[in-house]
């Protein structure tokens, strides 16, 4: 299994705000702090990613 890379994750944390959504808005939608969803967007974190199943919901917001 790829592991998820923190440039993507950043990429598309920036999409979604971009799209409206804040980092509450993404928490609330995942059962995460929206501390945690700071962490997955702050490049200062490289070690801090989204789980792939988490990773894939926020994808599908994207598209959404």
């Amino acid at each position: 299994m790829e592991k998820i890379k923190k440039e993507d994750v950043i990429k598309l944390m920036a999409d979604l705000r971009v799209k409206g959504y804040t980092q509450e808005e993404l928490g609330v939608a995942l059962g995460r702090s929206g501390q945690t969803i700071w962490c997955w967007s702050s490049p200062t974190m490289p070690k801090r990613v989204p789980c792939k199943s988490d990773y894939e919901v926020l994808n599908h917001l994207l598209k959404k």
